[in-house]
C-alpha cells in the first residue's frame, strides 16, 4: 500500500516541479521579448539596448539548470536502455536505485560548489544591470538542490511502486504470479505516480 509519506513526497516533488517549469517558461517568454526589443531598437530605433545580452545570458543560466532539474523528475533526460533488455526487473530496479543515487550525489555537489562561487561573486555586479554577480551561479545553487531532490523521490516512487505492484499480486491465491491482463488492471488501479512507468529508463 502507498504510504502517506510517499503521497505526500509525491505531490510535494510534483507541484516543485510544475512550478520550476512555469517559471522557466515565464523566463523563455521574457527572453524572446528582450530579444524582440533588441532587434527593433537596433533596426528601427538606431539605438541599440545593450543591457539585452547581460540579462539574455542571466536567462538562459536560469532556463538551463531549472529545467534540467525538472528532467531528472520527468524521467525526459536521454537514457540508454539496453541492458535493460537483458536483465531481470529486480536488477532493473537496482540499477535505476544506483543511477538516481548518483544524481543525488552530483546534485549536493553541484550545490556545494556553486555555493561556495556565489559568495566569492555576490558583491560583483553583472555590467548594465547593475545586479549581483552571484545571480548567474544561483540557478546552479538551486538546480543542484532540486536534481538531488527529484532523484531521491524517484527512488521513492520506484520501490513503492514495486512493493504495492508485489502486495497486490500477493492476493491472488489461485495462482502464483499475475497473468498478464490481471496484472495491467492491477496497474490501472494504481495512482498516477507509480503506474505510469514502474521501471523508466535510467538518465545517461
Amino acid at each position: 500500500m502507498l504510504t502517506r509519506f510517499q503521497k505526500t513526497l509525491h505531490a510535494i516533488l510534483s507541484l516543485l516541479a510544475t512550478l520550476v517549469m512555469v517559471l522557466s517558461g515565464v523566463a523563455l517568454v521574457v527572453l524572446i521579448a528582450t530579444f524582440g526589443w533588441l532587434v527593433f531598437g537596433r533596426y528601427a530605433l538606431n539605438q541599440t539596448p545593450t543591457w539585452v545580452e547581460q540579462l539574455a545570458l542571466l536567462l538562459i543560466v536560469f532556463i538551463t539548470f531549472m529545467a534540467s532539474a525538472v528532467g531528472v523528475r520527468d524521467r525526459t533526460h536521454l537514457a540508454v536502455d539496453l541492458l535493460f533488455e537483458y536483465v531481470s526487473p529486480f536488477t532493473r530496479r537496482i540499477i535505476l536505485t544506483v543511477v538516481h543515487l548518483l544524481l543525488v550525489g552530483f546534485g549536493l555537489l553541484m550545490t556545494t560548489h556553486s555555493s561556495t562561487l556565489m559568495a566569492f561573486s555576490w558583491d560583483t555586479e553583472i555590467p548594465l544591470l547593475g545586479v549581483s554577480e552571484g545571480l548567474r551561479v544561483l540557478p546552479m545553487v538551486l538546480g543542484g538542490l532540486l536534481t538531488a531532490a527529484f532523484a531521491a523521490g524517484n527512488i521513492v516512487d520506484d520501490w513503492v511502486a514495486e512493493a504495492t505492484i508485489s502486495a497486490s499480486a500477493g492476493h491472488d491465491s489461485d495462482a502464483v504470479s499475475l497473468p498478464r491482463s490481471a496484472a495491467a488492471e492491477t496497474e490501472d488501479d494504481l495512482p498516477d505516480a507509480v503506474a505510469a512507468s514502474p521501471l523508466p529508463s535510467p538518465q545517461a
